[in-house]
């Protein structure tokens, strides 16, 4: 069974691209939901990856190294001026004070990129209803995105059906965040 659509076809360089090794999305799709055995890297990567087919440049920080202290994930478009700080977690979405050291990343970012809608979101493969109800009220009072499961799934259809882009992704941070 074929799930990208083929009656939409797509000058999306990057979604052709990652067709060719995974043309159903099955591991994409497994990563993003966690699953099998949970690997916070992997789970970091399938969001970057899901990031880029959606048409961000997307660039890994937060994992070790000199930049363990920047957000996991920066994405930036180049058709538009938006730019995501993203964090990715498997569990707690503040586990360790992490809406707060986002809010702060997403601080530097946005003030050292003024002509740029700078965004921050949180990302995780737990269902919206899973999510301490305390966690996302202080996500919504930083003004952070949370990008439950739910979400998730609706930007990689959004690929799927090849009519992914930024501003597909900023309306769904969006709706979440309402």
């Amino acid at each position: 069974m074929t799930v990208t659509n083929p009656a939409r076809p797509t000058a999306n360089a990057r979604l052709a691209a990652h067709t060719v090794f995974d043309p159903e999305f099955r591991e994409l799709r497994r990563l993003l939901r966690g699953g099998g055995r949970p690997d916070a890297h992997d789970f970091e990567a399938a969001i970057g990856l899901l990031l880029h087919v959606c048409g961000f440049s997307v660039a890994q920080y937060g994992s070790s190294g000199p930049f363990r202290d920047g957000p996991d994930l920066v994405a930036v478009c180049g058709a538009r001026p938006i730019v995501l700080a993203v964090e990715c977690t498997l569990r707690e979405i503040d586990s360790k004070s992490k809406l707060l050291k986002l809010y702060h990343r997403w601080q530097q970012l946005a003030e050292a990129m003024p002509t740029h809608q700078v965004v921050a979101a949180v990302f995780t493969p737990l269902p919206h209803a899973e999510i301490a109800a305390h966690e996302r009220e202080r996500a919504q009072q930083l003004g952070i995105a949370v990008a439950s499961a739910e979400i998730i799934e609706r930007l990689r259809d959004l690929a799927v059906d090849r009519v992914a882009d930024a501003g597909g992704v900023l309306e769904q941070l969006r709706f979440e965040a309402s």
